[in-house]
């Protein structure tokens, strides 16, 4: 092919200058129609995330105060609705045991009773009357059943020792010093007086003085906040509930004093008020906002409490050195609650564990016959005799007298029974 047609070929088959800019807007014009990357909306979320980031940060730092968090735990523990629940009639089942380890061999066999009893009971409370019943068991046999009623306005109690004795049995618990005394058991005056209490010291803790600083407390970053309790503080608080006259009327109910006697009694508590300060310390966590760690310290006493999993554990150390540790441990079942409760004290070498279960519900309890009473010392002998046999007869009760080691105690004098 001669040189000449070449060209005329070359020129055919490629573009010229027009050609290539027209290609070159269509080619842009091909990318503009395929999907973007999403630059925006990434910027979108970057902002966000640093505005959620600076709100957290202003919330716990500027907004989330001591003074703030304390008050809405005062706001929750005083709410209406709390306080009229808590106040309502109870009734509810419970059992109780124990475990007590120790060194003091003088009482060993006192302890190992204890700790091979446990009492079941029904308990239903309201403002004039105490019902209940209890089954009291010993290495698991039953050792005996009582069933009582508690009328708290007259302080006389009513109880009936099932298969001991069928007839109730009336006592008058009031006692020589009592007789000058009156008690109030009205859930309404309890109800009022912790409406005041909780109002003042929320009042007191707004005016209080915090100091907050940023720790650990078992690898989670807590605020570590300081309340401080001091004279004046004390002096604040009381001064509120002396001139709240709600307080003032519902704390004079309690023992059937006057308005003017209770007053001079918080006038007193002022005037002896010393230049003592103690403080506070609440760690806890910024994330989970949970309260990980007390601590209650003066001058002469501490107390620690430390969040564990699903238990407390607690140390007290007195001015004089001794030192009470142990633990709390709640679990929670639908409507029932577990409760265990230790003591270790390193002085008297002991160890105490106490478990408590209890559930509400309306438990049916059966009533004794208070009409038909008679008094503790009008029992007749034949009372008193069936009695003395059940207690030296029955198998469970003999075993108890004979691990306590009371069998000739008894013998020589049946009448302490």
């Amino acid at each position: 092919m001669e040189k000449k047609e070449k060209e005329e070929l070359m020129e055919e088959d490629f573009f010229d200058k027009r050609d290539i800019r027209r290609a070159g807007r269509r080619v842009k014009t091909l990318d503009d129609d395929k999907p973007r990357k999403k630059h925006g909306f990434l910027k979108f979320i970057c902002v966000l995330l640093v505005l959620l980031i600076a709100f957290g940060c202003v919330y716990y730092f500027v907004l989330d105060t001591p003074k703030t968090f304390y008050t809405k735990i005062m706001d929750k523990l005083s709410n209406e609705k709390n306080i009229t629940n808590k106040a309502k009639d109870i009734n509810l089942s419970y059992s109780f045991d124990a475990n007590i380890k120790t060194n003091d061999k003088e009482n060993q066999k006192i302890y190992n009773v204890i700790n091979k009893t446990k009492i079941n009971g029904i308990i239903k409370y309201d403002e004039k009357e105490i019902i209940g019943s209890n089954n009291i068991k010993y290495k698991t046999n039953d050792l005996i059943d009582i069933t009582y009623s508690l009328d708290t306005d007259n302080k006389i109690v009513y109880f009936k020792l099932d298969k001991v004795l069928d007839k109730t049995i009336k006592m008058d618990i009031n006692t020589e010093e009592d007789e000058e005394e009156t008690y109030n058991f009205d859930t309404d005056v309890y109800k009022n007086l912790y409406k005041s209490f909780m109002k003042n010291l929320k009042t007191s803790l707004e005016n209080a003085d915090y100091e907050r600083k940023i720790t650990t407390v078992n690898k989670n970053v807590v605020f570590k906040d300081t309340i401080i309790i001091d004279e004046k503080f004390e002096k604040e608080f009381l001064t509120k509930l002396l001139h709240d006259d709600d307080f003032i009327e519902n704390y004079a109910k309690l023992d059937g004093s006057t308005t003017e006697e209770a007053s001079d009694e918080i006038n007193k508590e002022i005037a002896n008020l010393k230049e003592e300060k103690s403080t506070i310390v609440v760690y806890r966590a910024i994330i989970k906002n949970e309260i990980l760690k007390i601590e209650v310290l003066d001058e002469e006493d501490s107390i620690t409490i430390t969040k564990e999993d699903d238990k407390y554990n607690y140390e007290i150390i007195t001015k004089e050195k001794d030192k009470y540790k142990g633990y709390i441990k709640v679990n929670k079942d639908k409507n029932e609650t577990s409760l265990t409760f230790n003591l270790e004290a390193t002085k008297e070498e002991i160890d105490v564990t106490f478990n408590i279960t209890y559930a509400n519900n309306e438990y049916k309890i059966e009533t004794v016959d208070t009409d038909k009473a008679v008094d503790f010392e009008d029992l007749t002998e034949e009372d008193m005799a069936k009695i003395y046999e059940y207690f030296t007869e029955d198998k469970t009760i003999s075993g108890l007298i004979e691990d306590l080691q009371l069998e000739e105690t008894i013998s020589e004098n049946p009448n302490n029974i």
